[in-house]
């Protein structure tokens, strides 16, 4: 056994390679093999042992080596809402009505904290009485964060703390034997709007939103500030949720028309996608995606947190860098970064849909990951479809999609959206790598390309593009989806190009 440790697993493997994860003890190593790692520090998982106590890890400086698995924690932001014994913001009247019988030792539930905003309460009880404990959220390094009650013991998620205290009360009254389920209660506090029963309201100084950073049809990013984090935050501009960021960001900001006094407040529709874009990113962990924080309500509004890449989006740094800055093993790493996180969605059954340049976002490594999950679907949901905007959608179109890089069985039939699909867009995305942003099909009008690629067009081989490069993109415009690559067999090709 190694040196470091002192009993074996025993709870299902959560970890695989690719996620994200974040230290939650110091670590110095006590082997040459051991990977010394820092509290708070985010590592990549790169090989899962046999061994259940152990990983191979990388940290930002590219070093690798063995990390004991209890001292990391998956750094996917939670949906407390999936617990049943989870009552979100009550006050400690209300706790005490719903903490019944009182006959029963160790009846517990976990609400929002009153006193302590951000942190959770963990409500017992025992002998006919209840005792409340502060459970406290510390986030540290881009919004990690862990619970805990007495800072010697280190949870996440929150799942993980409630299962300790069940094994042993630790210095609480009593082990905790049975939780109250929240959907047997009768709630006398409903939030205003449906949505918010799933999500956080901000409290005064979580938030604040700063300037623009990016822009479409019907959402804009601003730069924010959330528990002392530098975040991007997504709201709709139709609503009232882009006034209220214009009254808080910059002021030479305030003549633009997010602050326009005569916006409308955000549909029902436009609410339920931003919610369900939140609900499918916080299921999602990998080192080339973008990372969820979380979704918050704000004066009423949902904003979506996430986030913040320095870099802003792949396509924006094409186009201003270009090929003086931007050398040939930069365009094969994006490449590669891209497909990566592309497997890991294909892996989990989703397709993203609106894959192009745009929607790529660029870290302070330039490490590119996949952003905008607006339009993104799993497979079995495939043929429902919500409205979003996107660049290069034919005017007039009943669902607005990027038809120059739609892959043309979904044109005109939008259950034909496959991970295959998702590899004919990734091919025209390279395509954007190899020309330094250009945009696609440059000659031919929108409505004009799905007739062009139907005949036989394919879009000619960037300059100074490997052939091998261009070889893909073509295997990837395959008319029949099922001649098309897989993600994986991407990636591998990719690696195989960049070690030649």
């Amino acid at each position: 056994m190694h040196p470091a440790m002192t009993a074996s697993q025993t709870a299902p493997r959560q970890i695989s390679v690719g996620q994200t994860v974040f230290v939650l003890f110091d670590y110095a190593g006590k082997c040459a093999e051991d990977l010394p790692i820092k509290e708070g520090e985010d590592l990549t998982v790169v090989e899962c042992l046999d061994d259940p106590n152990w990983i191979v890890a990388e940290n930002s400086r590219h070093q690798k080596g063995l990390v004991p698995e209890n001292y990391i924690a998956l750094g996917d932001s939670e949906d407390l809402s999936a617990y049943p014994w989870f009552h979100g913001s009550i006050s400690r009247a209300e706790t005490d009505k719903r903490l019944v019988p009182r006959n029963i030792n160790g009846l517990f539930l976990v609400r929002l904290s009153s006193n302590h905003p951000g942190d959770l309460t963990l409500s017992v009880v025992f002998s006919n009485q209840v005792s409340h404990y502060h459970v406290k959220k510390v986030t540290f390094n881009s919004a990690r964060f862990y619970y805990t009650i007495d800072e010697e013991s280190r949870f996440y998620p929150l799942d993980l703390l409630v299962q300790h205290y069940r094994n042993d009360a630790d210095g609480l009254c009593c082990e905790l034997v049975k939780g109250v389920d929240v959907s047997q209660v009768n709630l006398h506090h409903q939030p205003q709007h449906p949505h918010q029963q799933r999500h956080f309201q901000a409290s005064n100084g979580d938030l604040q939103i700063h300037e623009v950073i990016g822009r479409g049809e019907f959402s804009e990013v601003r730069r924010g500030t959330y528990r002392n984090e530098q975040v991007a935050v997504k709201c709709m501009i139709s609503g009232g949720a882009a006034a209220a960021a214009a009254s808080t960001a910059a002021p030479e900001l305030a003549g633009s028309n997010a602050a326009n006094n005569n916006s409308k407040p955000p549909t029902e529709a436009e609410i339920a996608a931003l919610s369900e874009e939140a609900e499918l990113m916080r299921k999602l962990n990998h080192t080339n995606l973008v990372r969820f924080i979380e979704l918050l309500w704000q004066d009423g509004q949902p904003m979506l947190v996430t986030e913040l890449l320095s870099k802003g989006s792949l396509l924006n740094y094409l186009r201003s860098r270009g090929q003086t800055v931007i050398m040939p093993e930069n365009q094969i790493q994006f490449a590669l970064d891209i497909a990566a996180g592309m497997a890991y969605l294909a892996g989990k059954q989703l397709v993203h849909r609106d894959l192009a340049a745009r929607n790529i976002l660029l870290d302070d490594d330039c490490r590119a990951k996949v952003a905008d999950f607006g339009l993104a679907k799993s497979f079995r949901d495939s043929k429902q479809h919500s409205n979003g905007g996107s660049g290069g959608a034919a005017p007039g179109a009943q669902e607005r999609i990027p038809l120059k890089w739609t892959a043309p069985e979904c044109v005109k039939d939008h259950a034909k959206f496959s991970t295959k699909s998702d590899v004919w867009s990734f091919a025209v995305l390279l395509w954007e790598i190899y020309t330094f942003g250009r945009m696609p099909y440059p000659r031919i009008k929108t409505d004009q390309v799905l007739k062009h690629v139907l005949n036989g067009y394919r879009m000619e081989m960037p300059e100074r593009c490997p052939s091998d490069v261009y070889k893909l993109m073509r295997r990837c415009w395959e008319l029949t989806p099922e001649q098309r690559p897989n993600f994986d067999e991407i990636v591998q090709q990719l690696k195989t190009i960049e070690a030649n």
